[in-house]
């Protein structure tokens, strides 16, 4: 395991051009990270997200706030002992990455026997929403509402009838699988199959066995991006007709770029942060402008750095009401003005955590990619 100090590690590693600037300005208020950097598959992603965290801290908050990272190489033992290292330094806020590896943080109690609110990224699974955390607060809609989304939109405007699963067989695709079928019995309909796949791998060979030969008008993805786009490909290439949709963890610009426009075309997905391309949201264009003063923007099309950003964001808005208009404010201050706070608006882009609610935005749509390759919300 690495622990990497924002301004010397991950930063240096990425070639950021602040890194020098933050270094010489460490801020009083640190800010701890666990993600997978290295070890696998979940790394690029990882990084993606780490990006937008500290493009947000070492931009807007230069001197306010100090991000460590420490890289737990998508193992949640990993994980847990990279938090209890970060807890040293007395961090305000803590941001987990993917379902397993904060599930393990939940179990450990390290959010509520420290009292530093943990952020989780990269997962709308129930498994870490309920029963309900107050140290831990979501800044994502949860793939149960967004399941319930997909239903709706295909059972219920539609009409099909027919749906099938591809799900990863972790605590994230089984809840999600779960929550699928809630969503169709609600409607009186059941899955037509379900196949899994193993998360280490991401092989979707036996899984598309199973499900090409499904008389199937949906299949929906409960997948990581690779995974998913996986599918995609080579349902497609095996001459699969069913609807495809995914949940947010599939990244349309990357499903794009990997499979080719055409393989993409149809692809549905759905989305629980604004569309990237829509400027004249706020909160999307100070994502551009800053990403490019960070000299990064080929990142400006990934919703996994915007994630990062937003929930960066998020913490730093709290950090400042929490400290008078600075940054000097510990976990249980954090998570107080949050819990008070009716409603923050981050550009365009509103949560709120009032009164025990810690799923901060229900925000849900269903992007289609077209023939360009654009996410059409």
């Amino acid at each position: 395991m690495h622990r990497r100090v924002f301004t010397q590690g991950l930063a240096a590693s990425l070639t950021l051009p602040w890194a020098l600037r933050a270094a010489q300005a460490a801020g009083p208020v640190t800010v701890g990270m666990v993600v997978p950097l290295t070890g696998g598959t979940a790394a690029e992603v990882g990084k993606q997200v780490a990006l937008g965290v500290e493009t947000y801290f070492a931009e807007v908050h230069r001197g306010d706030v100090r991000l460590v990272l420490e890289d737990d190489e998508f193992k949640p033992e990993k994980t847990v002992a990279g938090a209890r290292k970060l807890l040293a330094a007395k961090p305000a806020a803590l941001i987990s990455f993917a379902t397993s590896n904060t599930q393990a943080l939940i179990e450990a109690k390290i959010p509520q026997e420290s009292g530093v609110p943990l952020f989780p990224t990269r997962s709308g699974s129930q498994v870490i929403r309920e029963p309900v955390n107050p140290f831990v607060f979501h800044v994502r809609a949860g793939y149960s509402t967004e399941i319930v989304k997909i239903v709706a939109q295909m059972a219920g405007a539609i009409g099909i009838t027919k749906f099938a699963a591809l799900y990863q067989d972790d605590a994230y695709g089984k809840t999600g699988l779960a929550a699928l079928q809630v969503a169709l019995e609600q409607r009186k309909l059941k899955l037509a199959a379900s196949a899994p796949y193993d998360r280490t791998t991401s092989d979707i060979q036996p899984a598309l066995a199973t499900l090409r030969g499904v008389d199937a008008q949906v299949i929906v993805m409960v997948a990581g991006h690779k995974a998913a786009s996986a599918f995609v490909q080579a349902y497609g290439s095996a001459g699969g007709h069913a609807q495809l949709v995914g949940i947010s963890d599939l990244d349309p610009a990357k499903l794009v770029q990997e499979v080719g426009a055409e393989r993409a075309r149809g692809v549905g997905l759905t989305q629980v942060f604004p569309s990237l391309s829509s400027q004249s949201i706020p909160v999307v264009r100070e994502f551009h402008q800053l990403m490019v003063a960070a000299k990064k923007p080929e990142s400006v099309s990934s919703l996994a750095t915007f994630e990062g950003f937003l929930v960066a964001k998020a913490i730093g808005q709290g950090l400042k009401a929490a400290g008078g208009g600075g940054a000097a404010a510990d976990g249980r201050a954090l998570a107080d003005v949050l819990n008070r706070t009716p409603r923050w608006d981050l550009g365009g882009f509103d949560l709120s955590f009032q009164n025990g609610r810690r799923e901060g935005s229900l925000f849900t749509e269903i992007a289609i990619i077209d023939g360009s390759g654009r996410a059409r919300y």
